[in-house]
């Protein structure tokens, strides 16, 4: 918070990770039990940014944020929402306190004593739920759209292709790459949606969170800085400003 914004270029960043606050995290196979030895493996892994999204929790947020206080990895916090329909992320700008994620999630109907339970799930959808988020200043993004409990996976065409272009949807996480292509089709010119690909702390061969998959998967944004402000502006022009692939691969914009 209150860096100076250079010029802008283009950061890595990694907008799925997970941490023990999570459930479905063993902390004898994540492979970390402590915030700095996450930041580290985000920095190791050449990221300039991650948003910390445990499932309908927000209880490492805090932690995270002060042990990359005095490093130069940018860290969101945010939460991995199961919604009626699946699973969404919503990220706040950086240092944006743990308090006032939980207090969305309550007014998300997710009672305090059951924060952080995976069975939980909200009463909305992913475009109602993206709404209060938004309306909270945060950024939702549909969450691996392309695998299980994602917004793909939902059976009605239609209801997919309205919520993909309901505008507070940000952006949608890709897993396979080649999914982009089938999602421009549905879009069918309507809008130019961004997406994104983040390593929701997985790595191949691995059916679980783990702590050397940050940074597998990852997207690069164009902006001054890669906090909030500069994420949101780069989602808005995806095509200038944001890119699933190494910039060893594309030209200099």
């Amino acid at each position: 918070m209150g860096a100076k914004h250079g010029p802008a270029r283009f950061w890595a960043v990694d907008l799925h990770v997970h941490t023990p606050a999570s459930g479905d995290v063993d902390v004898s196979t994540y492979g970390a039990s402590e915030a700095r030895q996450i930041v580290d493996a985000a920095i190791g892994a050449g990221l300039d940014a991650i948003a910390v999204t445990d499932h309908n929790t927000a209880g490492w947020c805090d932690v995270m944020a002060e042990a990359a206080r005095d490093t130069s990895l940018v860290v969101l916090p945010g939460v991995e929402l199961s919604t009626a329909e699946g699973h969404l992320l919503a990220i706040w700008e950086q240092g944006t306190a743990r308090q006032f994620i939980e207090d969305v999630l309550v007014e998300l109907k997710v009672l305090r004593a059951d924060h952080g339970d995976l069975h939980k799930a909200l009463r909305t959808g992913f475009a109602e739920t993206a709404k209060i988020i938004a309306a909270r200043g945060g950024l939702a993004i549909a969450a691996h759209a392309d695998r299980e409990k994602g917004l793909l996976r939902i059976p009605v065409a239609d209801h997919v292709n309205q919520t993909l272009l309901d505008p507070a949807i940000a952006a949608v996480e890709i897993v396979d790459i080649t999914e982009a292509e089938r999602i421009r089709t549905r879009l069918d010119g309507k809008r130019e949606l961004a997406l994104v690909r983040s390593s929701d702390t997985t790595a191949p061969g691995a059916s679980f969170h783990v702590l050397h998959g940050i940074g597998n998967r990852r997207t690069w944004i164009k902006a001054s800085r890669p906090d909030l402000c500069g994420l949101r502006h780069a989602l808005a022009d995806p095509s200038l400003r944001s890119a699933l692939c190494s910039l060893r691969d594309r030209s200099t914009r």
